[in-house]
C-alpha cells in the first residue's frame, strides 16, 4: 500500500514545477542558449552589384558610333580614291592606247549650225609622232572662194550659202579644202563651241559632239573617240592664228600632210582659166599629192578627170584624198597608170571648168 509523505510529496511539487518552467521558455531564448551552447557562426555578406548609369552606358554609345563611323568614311574614300586612280588610267592610258591613231589630222570645228552664220572657227592639228595639239583661231569675216561659181564669201556663210549638211561629210571637208587651200580632214559643227583658250576648252567641244551624238543617234563615230582620247594623253599644246590670203588660201605650210610618194601626179589645165594648175596644185601639195608637172591642154573639160593605177595602194590613197579636197571631182578612171606613164607618173589630174566654177 502506498504511503504518502511529506517528502514525497515536495519532490513531485518540484517535477511539476521544472515542467512549467520549461514550458515558458521563449523560442529566441532557446535559440540563443543553443547558439551560445555552438559557438559564434559566420554571417555571410551578399555583395550586390549596382548596375551602370545612364551617362555611362551613353558614353559607350557615342563611343561605338564614331568608331564606326570613322571605320566607314575611311573605307568609302579609300574606294572613291581607287575609282578615280581608275578613271585616270583608263582615260590617259587604256583608252587612248585602244583609240590610237598614228596618222597626223586636221579637224575643222565650226561654231554654230550648218544653217547658221559661224561666229568661232579654229583648225585643230593633231600629231601623234611628236605628241603634240596645235590650235590656229580663223577669222569667220574673211573672205575665201566658193565652189559652184558663188565667188568670194566670208568663211562663216560657206555652210549656210551652200545649203551644206553636217552628215554629209565628204562634201563638207571637199568643200572647206577649197575654200581654204588646206589639208582638212573632220569638219564638225558644234553651236556651243569655245574659244580653245587652252586644251581643256579643246576637250569640252568634244566632250559635247560625242554627247550630242549620243542623243541623235546612240552611237558615235570612232573618229571622235579617238580625238577625244588622243587629248586625254600628255600633248605639248600650242595655241596661234591662221591669216587667210585671199585665193592663196591659208599658206600655212605645217598644216600639210604626209606625201604619198609612191603615186606622183602630174596636173594637166584643159581650160583656158589662168593659173588654174597652180591653185589646184597647192591644194593638192598641202594634202600630200606629189605633183611632179603642170601642163595643159586645149581640151575645154567641164568636169575633172583623174586616171590612176589601181594596183598601187598609193593612188588609191590618192584617190581618196582628191575626194576629200575637190568639190566636183569627176571622173574615176582606173588604167593601170597607161596615161600617167607616158609623163613619168602614176596618176593624171585634168582639170575641168567646174573645179573654177
Amino acid at each position: 500500500m502506498y504511503r504518502y509523505t511529506s517528502a514525497k510529496n515536495q519532490r513531485a511539487n518540484k517535477k511539476l514545477l521544472q515542467k512549467q518552467l520549461k514550458k515558458k521558455v521563449p523560442v529566441a531564448t532557446a535559440k540563443k542558449s543553443s547558439q551560445a551552447k555552438a559557438g559564434p557562426r559566420r554571417v555571410k555578406k551578399t555583395v550586390t552589384r549596382k548596375s551602370p548609369s545612364k551617362s555611362v552606358a551613353q558614353t559607350r554609345k557615342k563611343s561605338w558610333f564614331w568608331s564606326n563611323f570613322v571605320a566607314v568614311t575611311v573605307s568609302l574614300c579609300l574606294f572613291l580614291v581607287l575609282c578615280y586612280l581608275m578613271i585616270v588610267l583608263c582615260l590617259k592610258f587604256f583608252l587612248p592606247q585602244f583609240f590610237a591613231f598614228s596618222a597626223e589630222r586636221n579637224i575643222l570645228l565650226i561654231g554654230g549650225a550648218p544653217e547658221e552664220k559661224a561666229k568661232n572657227i579654229y583648225i585643230l592639228r593633231l600629231s601623234p609622232a611628236n605628241e603634240t595639239v596645235k590650235v590656229f583661231t580663223l577669222d569667220s569675216q574673211t573672205l575665201v572662194p566658193v565652189s559652184g561659181g558663188y565667188g568670194d564669201y566670208p568663211l562663216g556663210f560657206v555652210a549656210p550659202l551652200l545649203q551644206l549638211e553636217a552628215s554629209n561629210t565628204q562634201e563638207l571637208v571637199a568643200v572647206y579644202n577649197f575654200a581654204l587651200k588646206q589639208a582638212i580632214d573632220e569638219v564638225y559643227f558644234l553651236p556651243s563651241l569655245h574659244e580653245p583658250l587652252d586644251e581643256t576648252a579643246v576637250v569640252r567641244d568634244f566632250w559635247s559632239l560625242i554627247k550630242r551624238e549620243l542623243s541623235l543617234t546612240t552611237n558615235v563615230r570612232r573618229q571622235l573617240w579617238e580625238i577625244f582620247f588622243y587629248l586625254q594623253r600628255e600633248t605639248s599644246f600650242t595655241k596661234g592664228k591662221l591669216a587667210i590670203a585671199g585665193d592663196a588660201g591659208v599658206t600655212a605650210q605645217f598644216l600639210a600632210k604626209e606625201k604619198i610618194t609612191q603615186c606622183p601626179a602630174v596636173l594637166i589645165n584643159t581650160t583656158n582659166i589662168n593659173g588654174l594648175a597652180a591653185k589646184a596644185s597647192q591644194m593638192a601639195e598641202m594634202n600630200g599629192v606629189v605633183v611632179v608637172n603642170l601642163e595643159s591642154s586645149s581640151e575645154d573639160l567641164w568636169e575633172n578627170e583623174v586616171y590612176y593605177d589601181q594596183n598601187e595602194p598609193d593612188c588609191l590613197k590618192l584617190v581618196q584624198v582628191l575626194q576629200n579636197s575637190f568639190p566636183q571631182l569627176g571622173k574615176l578612171v582606173p588604167d593601170n597608170g597607161t596615161l600617167a606613164a607616158q609623163n613619168r607618173a602614176k596618176a593624171v589630174i585634168k582639170l575641168g571648168r567646174s573645179l573654177s566654177d
